[in-house]
Parts: C-alpha cells; sequence; structure tokens
C-alpha cells in the first residue's frame, strides 16, 4: 500500500514539474513572438487575409444563394437533413421539407386500458399540389383543401369518444393557417396580423424548467387559432426538450404590446388584424344550451 501511494505522489509530482515548464516555455515564445518585429507583422497579414477571405466567403455564399436556385436548394437541404438527423437522434418531430402541406391532429385523452402516454396524438400529413385550374382562384383552392379535411375532421370528432381537441394545419408557401374544432369557423382572411408574441413559456408543476414555445413567423395569420390543447401538444413534440403534458399546464404569455398574461389549458387564442382574443371553453361550454330550438320550444309549450 505504501509503494502504491509512494508511485502516486511521484507521478503527481512529475506532472506538476511537466506542468509548470510547459507554462514556462509557452510564456517565454510568446514573449519572444511579440517583441519580435517580423513575427508581429506576419500574424497581423495572417489575421488580415483570415478576415478578408472569411468575407469574401459570406459574401459570395450570400450571392450564390440569392441567385442560384440550386445552390439554395443544395443549402436548405442540408441543412433540413441536419435537422432531421438531430430529431432522430433527441427523439422529436420535425415538418416536411416542402412548403405546401396541409396536416390533421387528433388529441385523444387516453384510457387506462392502455399504456404510454395519458394524451394520444395522432396526425397524419398530405403534401397539397400548387396547380391552379382556370376557373379557381389560388386563395379559393386553398380554402377547399383545408375545408375537405376541416369537415372531415368535424365529422369524425362527433363519433369519437375522448376527444380532446383537433386542429388541421397547412403550410402555404410563407404563411400557415391554422383552425381547431372547438372554436366555430367562419372565413378566410388571408390578412397577416401585425400582432406578435414576444414570448411563450410553457410550465407544468411537474417539470422543473419551463420550455420555450416558439410561434414562426409564417404562422401570425388573421383568424388563427393558437394555444388549443392539441396546438400546444403538437408544439411540444417538434422541440428537442423533454415535458409533461396534461391539463395541468399553463402558458406565461408576453405580446408586443407587453401585455403579460397566464393562460390556463382550457383557453385558446384568435389572432385579429391588430390584437388577439382570449376564448375560455371550458365556460363557453358550460354556458351553452345544447338543446335545440324545437325542442326548447316543445317544452314551453308543454309547460
Amino acid at each position: 500500500m505504501e509503494a502504491i501511494r509512494n508511485i502516486l505522489t511521484t507521478v503527481n509530482t512529475g506532472l506538476s514539474v511537466m506542468t509548470i515548464l510547459f507554462n514556462r516555455y509557452t510564456e517565454t515564445l510568446y514573449d519572444q513572438l511579440s517583441n519580435n518585429e517580423h513575427v508581429s507583422k506576419m500574424l497581423i497579414i495572417l489575421f488580415d487575409f483570415y478576415v478578408t477571405a472569411q468575407m469574401y466567403i459570406v459574401d459570395g455564399y450570400q450571392y450564390a444563394y440569392t441567385h442560384y436556385p440550386i445552390v439554395r436548394e443544395l443549402a436548405n437541404r442540408s441543412i433540413y437533413y441536419t435537422n432531421c438527423i438531430a430529431c432522430f437522434i433527441e427523439d422529436y418531430k420535425v415538418e416536411p421539407f416542402q412548403h405546401h402541406w396541409i396536416s390533421t391532429h387528433i388529441l385523444i385523452k387516453n384510457s387506462h386500458i392502455f399504456k404510454g402516454d395519458r394524451y394520444i396524438h395522432i396526425e397524419n400529413y398530405q403534401m397539397m399540389s400548387t396547380d391552379v385550374s382556370p376557373d379557381c382562384s389560388y386563395n379559393g383552392k386553398v380554402e377547399q383543401g383545408f375545408m375537405y379535411f376541416f369537415d372531415i375532421l368535424q365529422s369524425l370528432i362527433t363519433n369519437l369518444m375522448h376527444v380532446v381537441d383537433a386542429i388541421v394545419v397547412m403550410r402555404d408557401g410563407d404563411r400557415y393557417i391554422v383552425r381547431s374544432i372547438l372554436n366555430v369557423h367562419t372565413d378566410f382572411e388571408h390578412k397577416s396580423s401585425e400582432h406578435v408574441f414576444l414570448s411563450v413559456t410553457y410550465k407544468h408543476p411537474s417539470m422543473n424548467k419551463p420550455i420555450a414555445i416558439e410561434i414562426p413567423a409564417q404562422m401570425y395569420q388573421v383568424g388563427n387559432v393558437l394555444f388549443t390543447p392539441m396546438f400546444v401538444k403538437r408544439c411540444l413534440e417538434y422541440q428537442s426538450l423533454s415535458y409533461v403534458f396534461d391539463d395541468n399546464y399553463t402558458l406565461d404569455i408576453i405580446d408586443n404590446k407587453m401585455n403579460m398574461l397566464s393562460m390556463s389549458s382550457t383557453q385558446y387564442a384568435i389572432l385579429t388584424e391588430n390584437n388577439w382574443t382570449i376564448i375560455d371553453f371550458a365556460k363557453k361550454t358550460t354556458n351553452l344550451d345544447t338543446k335545440k330550438p324545437e325542442e326548447k320550444e316543445e317544452k314551453e309549450e308543454k309547460e
């Protein structure tokens, strides 16, 4: 035992001596280089060359990216597939590379019969065609494609049990269109909203750290329905941090008018042209008279 201790002490002493000698050598070398006028000039020339070369490379890349579609396509695909590798390793989702698609998302509360997450997310993506027929405008085609899936989703949900929420998300070039079955859809505005969320933070009692939710700039469109339970679950699945999701979460939001508020899982937002509206669907459901007008008239006649 004593021999082992002596060996370790000797090794430690040797490493300490080597560290001291190395530090002295580097200090001496630095002093010599600093005092040597030729070496100093050479280092300055190399640094100038590095800065100039970097500037030309960046400018050249930006020019090629702007003026040559093939360069832009290769760069975008390289970035996208790099993200795909990262999402595969870290186990999170990523949207399709194409910019014209529509997706349906259904959030179902898990029964105790099944193992796994308390809430099940069912999603499907379909690519959209950009061809336009002479008898229909481009926006008209977008609306038809969106309502095709939205109407199907609504008809399915009426016959499904334990459905918490369902949304349709469409990517149409530089904009997103988002609607939820929790909100009555009226029409499409095809306008950008000037309202912006500076910060959206997801919090849960079972999580030690909150998660920042990023809203893409293309999603600020008039009429978009945000922050429903399915929307929040989708945002969490498309980022890399681990999370806990159920109806106990809250969202801390700061908007561009410096309004600070907290939203629960029973609230969602609708974007307007210059502002946004908060809807509490729990109260809305509670206050809603589910009887049909004919049923109410029959009841009044009987009375």
